[in-house]
């Protein structure tokens, strides 16, 4: 079939409507609705307080609309005068502690309901209520700052003694950590002797006569090569430890970024002045070493291959002239906080000497890390009452505000309707639902109908919004006329011509009419103008919807709030099923079978929901399949059960949902 592609755009529009306006208007549970503003600190208004009643109950809401708002607590009282509140001594000032109802909310909320029954309480009764809140809105958000900082702890140094001096083979890097740290320590040997007359080295002690003479204004350490009594190498290098110990003040949660170590001597703060070698461990890992060792960065010591030591100055004048111009950069390679402890941290340093004399400079460690502080949120905390008169003049601006108790109307019957017919006469009916069944009644007879075949009045669908009732009357040539009847005892109105096919099963839902052709599973939509309800277009919402099967009906009707419509074939087609079409999902995956199975009541069934909520069906005929019997009405449910309910006053060409009673 050629589909006009105009048509098309204007239901794929519809469609987009569809979660909008097939959502029907849920009617409140409790009548007459009484607002007052919530006032917070006297003067702002972040919400409103809503006071409604039923039969039974005094429902009281607080409802938060200024966005950030929230409400923490609450605290409701209800009296039959403004003396009935519990006040602070002799004031007049209410102390919301004491209030009948309480509540604390954490998360705070942006609505919250109290009921109170309504035993004690008469309609028209006027009645005094007090709505206090406390309500606070986040000022600024809670988040979390990086701290940047840096940390030079005080090292507090021993070395082991010159006395004793232990010595390894080679020029340096052959000994191990336990070797190392075999090594003791000796709290009487003077650390930074700085080549002093009483200690290690002095300008006449060496063989050579090469020490460089001293240096008061510097803190630095010297020895000589005590395997060979400071002469030159002679195979061995002498290995000398020397410890500094720590403590980091630093916050738990800090990470060591980088560090450095260095001289402390002004002008030699970014390098480590040292002659020869130099292993520096914390508690008991490698950091790094290095130092004059002929080609150090190519050997390996713990899997860390070595610094080179670099040379200041020139032969005429070495600078640091205490280590002969040697020294090594101080920064602290890929460091980590796990290398550290908060408490107790040991820097162990080895010292190795292959020749003469050396010395090394005192040491700093320097430590960057950065840590995160968090920063609460900074909320703005107010008193809220529902706004009314003032409980005094005087204290605080407690307000309480006045409800009558209202009378509640009776719910409105809820109806659908019926259409009947045999081509030449027929009529509309409005079937009610009451406590005690379904009351069927005449609307208007249909004189004249002028249907091609006896099944005709058909297709009836209720146009709730404009309170129409549309019906289809099929002609020659397999095309049906729509009419429409307003309810006001005139004439239906010719509402279009010339719709494609047989119409036995419509529904109406988003200002649209919607029916699948008899012997197809293509669906239909017609619209219309709303203020004339007159057809302005129609065409085929989706063709072989069912993957191409032959659906005779029966009806359908849409279940407006879930947007899903419900189908029952007659038992005259080639498929006999109960089925949902959901206008939710997308073009080939809306429909669903529910039963195929001939005994399923739910087939050959005319279809209506009621304001109740239950899905009606009506069997025009008996079934010999299923044993329906004529004019049985049946409710349905959606898994494709029914359960009979009774017969009626006569058989139905089609059913229409309805609403209440207008």
């Amino acid at each position: 079939m050629k589909k006009n592609n105009r048509w098309l755009v204007a239901i794929v529009v519809s469609l987009v409507m569809i979660l909008s306006m097939l959502t029907p208007a849920i009617a409140a549970g409790h009548e007459e609705v009484f607002r007052t503003p919530l006032l917070a600190g006297q003067n702002i208004e972040v919400g409103y307080v809503e006071v409604t009643n039923d039969e039974d109950f005094i429902y009281v809401e607080y409802k938060i609309t200024e966005e950030g708002w929230v409400i923490t607590e609450t605290h409701l009282h209800i009296g039959v005068d403004e003396n009935d509140f519990p006040f602070a001594g002799r004031t007049r000032n209410p102390v919301p502690g004491l209030f009948d109802y309480s509540n604390k909310h954490d998360p705070g909320v942006t609505e919250f309901e109290y009921k109170k029954s309504l035993d004690n309480f008469a309609v028209g009764q006027e009645i005094f209520i007090a709505a206090h809140a406390v309500v606070e809105k986040i000022v600024e958000e809670a988040y979390y700052e990086t701290i940047e900082d840096t940390i030079i702890p005080e090292l507090g140094w021993m070395r082991s003694s010159e006395d004793s001096v232990a010595s390894f083979p080679g020029k340096g890097a052959q000994w191990s950590v336990t070797d190392g740290l075999d090594i003791e320590l000796d709290p009487q040997e003077v650390v930074w002797d700085g080549g002093t007359d009483d200690q290690n080295v002095m300008s006449n002690t060496t063989p050579s006569g090469r020490w460089p003479g001293l240096n008061e204004d510097l803190s630095y350490a010297t020895y000589i090569y005590a395997y060979n009594s400071g002469d030159n190498h002679n195979g061995q290098a002498d290995l000398r430890r020397f410890q500094g110990s720590f403590d980091l003040d630093i916050p738990e949660n800090a990470v060591i970024t980088s560090g450095q170590l260095g001289s402390v001597n002004e002008g030699y703060e970014d390098m480590i002045p040292i002659n020869d070698n130099i292993y520096i461990f914390v508690n008991e890992d490698l950091l790094f070493w290095g130092g004059t060792l002929p080609n150090a960065t190519n050997i390996e010591f713990e899997g860390i291959f070595g610094k080179q030591a670099q040379r200041g100055g020139s032969s005429s004048n070495w600078d640091p002239v205490e280590t002969d111009g040697w020294y090594i950069p101080g920064t602290i390679p890929e460091i980590e906080l796990a290398d550290f402890n908060f408490n107790g941290n040991i820097l162990d340093i080895f010292v190795e000497e292959y020749s003469i004399f050396g010395a090394f400079h005192e040491l700093f460690i320097s430590l960057d890390y950065e840590y995160e502080v968090f920063h609460p949120e900074i909320t703005q905390e107010e008193t809220a009452w529902g706004d009314g008169d003032r409980f005094t003049e005087r204290g605080n601006w407690a307000t309480y505000f006045m409800y009558t108790i209202k009378e509640v109307p009776e719910d409105p019957a809820s109806v659908f309707y019926g259409v009947a017919g045999d081509g030449n006469t027929g009529g509309l009916y409005q079937i009610t639902v009451t406590d005690n069944g379904l009351v069927e009644e005449e609307l208007i007879a249909l004189e004249d109908v002028g249907g091609a075949d006896g099944f005709s009045p058909n297709g009836l669908a209720y146009d709730e919004l404009n309170h129409r009732l549309y019906y289809a009357v099929t002609k020659s040539g397999n095309t049906a006329d729509l009419y429409f009847y307003e309810f006001d005892g005139e004439e239906p109105t010719l509402a279009g011509t010339g719709l494609p096919g047989r119409i036995y099963g419509a529904t109406f839902g988003a200002g649209q009419y919607w029916y699948v052709r008899n012997g197809t599973d293509d669906m239909y939509t017609v619209s219309f103008d709303e203020e004339e309800g007159t057809v302005t277009g129609f065409g085929i919402f989706e063709e072989n919807f069912a993957g191409s099967k032959s659906f005779n009906f029966g009806d359908i009707a849409l279940d407006a709030e879930e947007l899903i419509i419900y189908g029952s074939t007659s038992f005259s087609g080639t498929n006999k099923e109960f089925f949902a079409y959901n206008l939710n999902n997308a073009e080939g995956a809306r429909y669903q079978l529910i039963t195929a199975d001939e005994n399923s009541k739910a087939i050959g069934l005319q279809l209506a929901f009621a304001e109740d909520e239950n899905l009606y069906g009506h069997s025009t005929f008996a079934q010999g399949q299923n044993g329906n019997g004529a004019e049985e009405w049946f409710i349905v449910e959606k898994d494709g059960s029914a359960l009979s309910i009774g017969f009626g006053e006569r058989g139905y060409n089609d059913l229409a949902t309805g609403g209440p009673v207008k």
